[in-house]
């Protein structure tokens, strides 16, 4: 178990409580505990210990209880006391301050300080099992512990859209995956992938496809074509070749862009269903391919059309993915000089638009 998953321990009755889940009798006697030792100061290092082992205790007691900012006040006090005499990396020090990460990211309007502070421990816990220079094996689970904790964090960065902070976090856990479980790991594939996407979304296109490229190639040789996870690394690199290929500015596509993207096409209506969002995304890229390339223009209209039909569908809930769709394909045949079919789908959708708005 890492560090970072500790509770602390105090003795039994309490123990017994919390292992059973019973919050308000366990709180009730840790309140009385505290009172208690308010009028009789520690007298001794274990004393002081002991009392401080209690405050986070009960500060655990009220996180589950959701009562976030009471578990701050008392983790906070114990922080203080523990960053004078352990130091602000020492492991006693660092076991607060994530459990005090936690309290303030649960509170309303704090989430980004909350994961700030939960990053500054992660990092510090990465200097401590892996310092310059030193080698660490895939057995040591605390490390890859922290390793895991630092990648769902670089997640939940993203998904607050926080690329920058996402990626950095990333590249520190794809480095050290690689260097301590190996390039054909599972789980170092997928945070490839999970950069990938990171550079994707702070438009590092090309960065972001040499990446998912070595991902991909790096899952059918370890994992397999079928495995889950070489599955997703294709779509995310034909998401991406399609994103560069629909910006490209009329540039022809080369034949593995095409085939990356028929192939994500399949594992997505496999998988999700051909009226999904991402499918229909991906059905646009390859419809653009498509036509910017000799002998495939009919190939392209019957996705055009596929796409217009869905978009016809969506644009009824006013989905704002089908109104940038529509856009995109009118952008595309004035790319392509069919300025009759730029004006038909407009005035389609805009008598649509229209109609909703009556």
């Amino acid at each position: 178990m890492s560090f970072l998953s500790q509770i602390p321990v105090i003795g039994n009755e309490i123990d017994g409580l919390v292992q059973r889940s019973q919050w308000r009798d366990a709180e009730s006697v840790l309140l009385r505990m505290l009172h208690e030792a308010e009028h009789h100061p520690p007298s001794s290092p274990r004393e002081s210990t002991e009392n401080q082992q209690a405050k986070l205790m009960l500060a655990h007691v009220l996180r589950q209880a959701s009562r976030f900012h009471d578990a701050e006040r008392l983790d906070g006090e114990v922080l203080t006391i523990r960053e004078r005499e352990h130091g602000e990396t020492a492991q006693e020090t660092l076991i607060v301050m994530y459990n005090l990460a936690t309290d303030i990211k649960f509170q309303t309007g704090r989430l980004l300080e909350g994961l700030a502070l939960e990053r500054r421990v992660l990092e510090t816990a990465v200097r401590a099992y892996w310092p310059e220079n030193h080698a660490v094996t895939a057995d040591q689970s605390p490390s890859m512990d922290i390793l895991i904790r630092m990648c769902n964090l670089a997640d939940t960065f993203f998904a607050h859209n926080q690329p920058t902070d996402a990626a950095q976090l990333h590249e520190t856990v794809l480095r050290l995956c690689t260097a301590s479980i190996g390039p054909g790991h599972p789980y170092t594939i997928a945070v490839m992938d999970s950069t990938g996407r990171d550079y994707v979304s702070q438009g590092r296109l090309h960065e972001a496809v040499r990446l998912l490229q070595d991902a991909v190639e790096a899952g059918k040789v370890h994992l397999g074509e079928q495995d889950a996870t070489t599955r997703r690394c294709i779509v995310h690199l034909a998401e991406t070749y399609g994103r560069m290929t629909a910006e490209g500015d009329g540039k022809v596509p080369d034949d593995r862009v095409v085939v990356i993207l028929e192939r994500a096409i399949k594992i997505l209506e496999e998988s999700i269903g051909v009226d999904d969002t991402d499918t229909v995304s991906l059905k646009y890229y390859l419809a653009v391919a498509y036509a910017r390339l000799d002998g495939r223009f009919h190939e392209s209209e019957a996705l055009q059309e596929q796409v217009l039909l869905w978009c016809r569908r969506q644009l009824g809930v006013r989905t704002e993915t089908a109104s940038l769709m529509v856009r995109n394909l009118v952008l595309m045949y004035r790319q392509l000089g069919r300025m009759d079919k730029a004006r038909e789908v407009e005035n389609e959708f805009g008598r649509i638009r229209r109609s909703q708005s009556d």
